[in-house]
């Protein structure tokens, strides 16, 4: 075995090590995707059906849009061996982040060399970005190992060949199985690897314009466009898209109409229609969100959205990479030893931040843009290597010192920041009291008949299910009933209106948001975020009516 694959196990140690630590309690409380993932993996492992009565579905209905359940599914022995937890239902997210950074370093090292591909590696264990997605319960991580599994076959097919047939049939499949799965398992991917793949099988045919190379190209086109169709008929594709996408936002036209307003009379009406169009306003928002991912504050100072996964004031890179960026920038470009592997880069960098620029929210995205990580790695890489290569010269050595001392301080730094800081930094972003109110309903639900739930609180049924106060059998027998405006399950009423009690009734348990009108109810308890900021009430009838 060679020290350098003992590094790469090191590295790999070291990287669930930082993913797993106070996994339960960071990020602190439940947020709802989080929930309905967990409840759905408790249905399937208890009856073999998602919460709606589905028998092995391959989509969960969830509070907005559907869902891919291969999460749930990966959940599942998970909470057969553990028991449900937040701890349990957030491991296959780092078990899929470890897993990530191996097949990081192999696609690096198919590219650039086993030394970058342990730089990279290295960088991706530690990297905030990378550690903040494989803490969450969430599909992004899962589409990010299925695309570099995508890459790797890629790679394989493509390599000058003494391979035989059969080896190019397994890696056509593994590259169509793959880029189906990343598709699936989120809706970025649909438009990263496509164009990604396009865009490097033209370079590669480009420069090496064999028969054999044009036949593996136009098969793998095939198979990714196949991947493509297949994953685009899913539920939730275009539903989604639509009620996300750069053409349902309103602010452009809005934009336009004050633009033609204001001009009108002013210019003539050819050069009006010329420059105030729906094509060039929705074309400037697209280029506005699209280079919102590339600034300072995004990457470094402050991360995007959403909120939920934002570290109090830390961006998703740490300080001392913008200094290696752009080092490593004018060495992809400046040195020759570099461009076997300039487009691949190249493309990664200006393709990864496309699908949340066609998206309007929740934008500068922390989760869409999630591919970018690659090239940036990558590029701070080369500055590493570069530096380690020359180590041995002052101004050189003085600079490795800094850049260990930075990354050093920049981990420990990330650390407090997200163990110590974000359970109390804005809690309010993460669902953190229902959890809370689900317990203390458990307590005191043998005091009550029913218990009525106001405020659109939705996602809160969830938290029920999980605390055990509501079956899984009554929610498969009203499959969808959440979506209703009002809607009962069991004891439990639930209702979207603002502080909508109803008539009062003994022996009910009410809960809604601080400053409700109570209309003489008395408080039973008041729950709290976790920087102690009021949030949500539960009163009782002060009387007997």
């Amino acid at each position: 075995m060679s020290h350098k694959f003992l590094y790469l196990i090191l590295i790999l140690i070291v990287a669930f090590g930082l993913r797993i630590v106070n996994l339960g309690t960071a990020p602190r409380g439940i947020h709802a995707d989080e929930i309905s993932f967990i409840i759905n993996s408790q249905s399937l492992l208890a009856t073999g059906k998602d919460e709606d009565g589905q028998a092995l579905p391959i989509q969960l209905n969830s509070f907005i849009d559907p869902k891919p359940a291969l999460y749930s599914y990966l959940q599942v022995p998970f909470f057969a061996v553990l028991g449900p937890s937040v701890f349990a239902s957030r491991l296959p997210s780092v078990m899929l982040g470890v897993i990530s950074i191996g097949l990081l370093y192999t696609v690096i090292k198919n590219l650039a060399g086993q030394r970058l591909g342990l730089w990279v590696a290295f960088l991706a264990a530690v990297s905030p970005w990378h550690i903040l997605n494989s803490r969450a319960t969430q599909e992004v991580i899962l589409s990010f190992v299925f695309s570099l599994l995508a890459l790797l076959a890629f790679q394989k097919l493509l390599t000058p060949a003494k391979s035989k047939l059969k080896k190019s049939v397994i890696w056509l499949s593994v590259l169509g199985i793959s880029c189906l799965l990343a598709m699936y398992s989120y809706h970025s991917a649909k438009v990263f690897l496509p164009l990604f793949f396009g865009g490097w099988g033209l370079v590669t045919w480009c420069n090496n314009q064999s028969r054999k190379q044009f036949i593996k190209l136009a098969l793998a086109a095939l198979v990714v466009v196949m991947a493509l169709g297949v994953s685009l008929l899913g539920a939730g594709s275009t539903a989604r898209f639509q009620s996300v996408g750069v053409l349902s936002n309103p602010l452009p036209q809005l934009l336009l109409e004050e633009q033609i307003l204001q001009a009108t009379g002013l210019s003539p009406l050819l050069l009006l229609r010329v420059f105030y169009n729906k094509l060039t306003f929705y074309a400037l928002n697209l280029i506005d969100v699209y280079a919102q991912h590339f600034t300072v504050d995004f990457l470094f100072l402050t991360g995007g959205q959403p909120l939920r996964y934002q570290i109090p004031y830390h961006g998703l890179l740490f300080l001392i990479e913008l200094f290696l960026i752009p080092y490593g920038l004018m060495l992809l470009f400046k040195e020759h030893k570099h461009k076997a592997y300039r487009w691949f880069i190249g493309l990664s960098l200006v393709l990864a931040p496309l699908p949340a620029a066609l998206t309007f929210i929740e934008t500068p995205s922390t989760i869409r843009t999630f591919p970018l990580i690659m090239p940036l790695l990558f590029i701070s890489a080369l500055s590493l290597e570069d530096l380690w290569q020359k180590r041995r010269s002052l101004i050189q050595g003085v600079g490795l010192a800094v850049v260990s001392g930075g990354y050093l301080w920049g981990i420990s730094f990330f650390f407090h920041q997200l163990i110590v800081q974000l359970p109390v930094h804005q809690p309010w972003h993460r669902n953190e009291p229902y959890q809370e109110i689900a317990q203390l309903v458990k307590q005191y639900q043998p005091d009550y008949d029913r218990i009525i739930v106001t405020n659109d609180l939705r996602p809160l049924y969830s938290y029920f299910v999980y605390e055990g106060l509501i079956s899984f059998s009554t929610l498969q027998a009203q499959p969808l009933l959440r979506n209703q405006a009002q809607y009962s399950l069991g004891t439990f009423t639930f209702n979207r209106g603002i502080c909508e009690f109803g008539p009062h009734q003994t022996r009910t348990l009410y809960i809604g948001e601080i400053g409700c009108p109570t209309d003489g109810r008395k408080s039973v308890t008041t729950v709290s975020y976790g920087d102690g900021t009021p949030a949500y009430g539960l009163w009782e009838e002060a009387e007997p009516q």
